[in-house]
């Protein structure tokens, strides 16, 4: 009984909305709405999975191309599921913006879910004891202003649902820096050195560790996750893999 008045009193004062549309999804009054997404949405976010890489022309769910900043930096696997673009109007792109600035369990569940079968795909040759999971920090000012760090709690969710273990093992420096997004590829490498510092336990966390998975909303040029990764490099020799929910365009000319 009242486990019952719980949910009603939630849904009443917090009834679900599709993080695609912002229609209310709820059915009745004690429905509980585990997914994010409407039926109408849904059905078009399984579209956009379905569309192909604009590099090597295959599904976006099973390519493998990330950022030539992730190349150089020693990515060698990279995990989405569709193409973000900013020229689109996209259920999934509407999703991502949810998600920066609403803490929907919802969808970081979902979406870390639907991630999670390419990556154990990637990850089936490793001791599922023998991976980890983090994420790339969210800047300091957006985790004031939404309270939440929506790269983490897809990460922690991800490690989950792959039975591996999650770990904090970048941390943001103190220099201040502007938002990527608004800086061109020079200026998100400039702005990404130095951003970026190993937590105090990482030599501890990553003992007898083989691969790192390392988290993020969406790639773009992957200056964010290339500084995560270059940060690691003197504690850690194996395997990379990125996962992101979505990656923008084409790979940057050489």
């Amino acid at each position: 009984m009242k486990s019952k008045f719980l949910k009603l009193l939630k849904n009443l004062l917090w009834p679900p909305k599709c993080v695609g549309c912002g229609e209310f999804t709820q059915q009745n009054i004690f429905d509980t709405c585990e997914l994010p997404l409407c039926e109408s949405c849904r059905k078009r976010w399984e579209r956009e999975k379905l569309e192909r890489c604009p590099d090597c022309e295959l599904e976006m769910t099973v390519c493998n191309c990330s950022s030539r900043l992730l190349e150089k930096a020693g990515v060698e696997d990279a995990v989405k599921l569709f193409n973000y673009s900013v020229a689109r109007n996209s259920v999934g792109k509407r999703a991502v913006l949810y998600m920066k600035r609403h803490r929907s369990y919802r969808a970081f569940d979902f979406f870390a879910s639907q991630l999670s079968f390419a990556l154990k795909r990637k990850t089936a040759v490793f001791d599922p004891r023998r991976v980890v999971v983090f994420s790339v920090p969210r800047r300091r000012k957006s985790r004031r202003e939404y309270g939440f760090d929506q790269a983490e709690l897809i990460a922690k969710r991800l490690a989950e649902k792959c039975g591996f273990r999650y770990e904090k093992l970048v941390v943001r420096s103190r220099r201040k820096a502007g938002e990527q997004k608004k800086n061109g590829l020079a200026a998100r490498l400039k702005n990404a050195k130095g951003q970026y510092l190993p937590s105090k336990r990482a030599d501890e966390l990553l003992e007898g560790v083989e691969c790192l998975v390392v988290v993020d909303d969406v790639l773009t040029s992957g200056a964010s996750i290339a500084g995560c990764i270059e940060t690691l490099k003197k504690h850690f020799g194996g395997k990379f893999i990125c996962a992101t929910v979505g990656r923008t365009g084409k790979r940057n000319k050489k």
